[in-house]
């Protein structure tokens, strides 16, 4: 065998190991973060939120979980620019987060960009909801994500109501039910 042949067929074997990859990366899985439970979790087995304080792209602001949590139920998703389903997650959530205004907050939070890109990312996508920069991983070593996107919903005890690793076309529906669950309580 050539070089050149030697050469292809690694690059092809690698290009389809990567690809494997990826969509195990963003594909929705059964297991959830932080073994949370996929569906409106009862505030009596939900476990605590892990707090965290991230800083909001593009601004001076920083937003501490606890803090926000105490004045109203949060929705989160760990997302990144180069992936797919947080793609088609993400004007889902921005459709939210107007929806309910004033009752809950929503953030993106983004775990591999630099800041520059997701301010990028997010003007020319129209997005307004607010982008908080996890840049060192630590939320989302202690929410345990290892799939994008991850999503959480916090109730105003600091308690983990729902969760979902990839995207579904059931996450805006099931989000929408949780938060009118919390708020309802």
């Amino acid at each position: 065998m050539s070089e050149t042949n030697r050469s292809q067929t690694v690059f092809a074997v690698l290009g389809v190991a990567a690809a494997f990859g990826i969509l195990a990366f963003s594909v929705r899985s059964t297991k959830v973060a932080d073994d949370a439970s996929v569906g409106i979790v009862p505030a009596d087995k939900a476990k605590i939120a892990p707090d965290f304080e991230l800083p909001v792209v593009g601004s001076t602001k920083v937003v501490r979980l606890s803090s926000t949590a105490q004045q109203m139920p949060v929705v989160y998703s760990f997302w990144a620019t180069w992936c797919g389903p947080c793609r088609m997650e993400l004007p889902h959530l921005e459709e939210l987060s107007k929806k309910y205004a004033g009752k809950a907050a929503f953030f993106g939070i983004n775990a591999d960009d630099m800041p520059d890109a997701v301010l990028a990312f997010k003007k020319q996508n129209n997005l307004t909801l607010p982008m908080l920069s996890d840049i060192k991983r630590t939320a989302a070593r202690d929410y345990g994500v290892d799939s994008l996107p991850t999503l959480f919903v916090v109730d105003k005890q600091g308690r983990v109501r729902y969760s979902s690793q990839g995207y579904s076309e059931d996450t805006p529906s099931e989000v929408a039910a949780t938060l009118d669950h919390i708020i309802a309580e």
